[in-house]
């Protein structure tokens, strides 16, 4: 049977996965249980059925993900295009 991983442990797994993402392990029980981990970039709290699940991811959050910051910098562009179109009208 192996070893327990500690939430030493499992942080430490994770951040080798994840090394530009800042989390918190809010709780472990075991490999095979549920899991919480809290985003530090964005609060969201995370639930996984299994920790294995955490560790096959692409993107441990959706803060985090090519996708999400492709879309938001989208969105900061097209606000400051409407923002200056609104002041060259006044």
């Amino acid at each position: 049977m192996p070893k327990r991983l500690t939430l030493n442990e499992v942080a430490e797994r994770i951040a080798n996965k994840f090394p530009n993402w800042n989390f918190e392990v809010l709780d472990y029980q075991s490999a095979m249980k549920p899991c919480h981990i809290k985003c530090l970039e964005c609060g969201r709290i995370k639930e996984y059925k299994q920790f294995s699940y955490l560790l096959k991811k692409q993107e441990p959050c959706a803060c985090t993900s090519n996708a999400s910051q492709y879309k938001s910098i989208r969105q900061i562009e097209e606000l400051k295009d409407f923002f200056l179109k609104v002041q060259s009208l006044n």
